[in-house]
């Protein structure tokens, strides 16, 4: 059996995400924006729910917590920096 690899130098995998977007059905290119999609069309129903569980558990942080977080990134908080004496050491 023959393996598609790009690294091997036998060329480019036909698999890619720009493809399968491009010939694929409406199940195909919603499960690019919706987790689990995809598993849910192809009969794993179970596994379908828990990706789609993790992203609605992923959305739900980014609203509630995430986009404060990362605008907190660019001062690495709010407290400023300051030196404490310890005789003990």
């Amino acid at each position: 059996m023959k393996r598609l690899h790009a690294n091997s130098g036998e060329g480019a995998s036909p698999y890619t995400c720009a493809a399968a977007l491009r010939q694929g059905g409406p199940a195909t290119r919603l499960s690019a924006l919706v987790m689990g999609l995809g598993n849910m069309a192809n009969g794993q129903i179970l596994k379908g729910l828990l990706f789609l569980a993790v992203e609605v558990a992923y959305i739900f942080f980014m609203i509630r917590t995430g986009i404060y977080n990362l605008s907190m990134l660019v001062t690495l908080g709010s407290v400023e920096q300051e030196e404490v004496w310890d005789e003990a050491q």
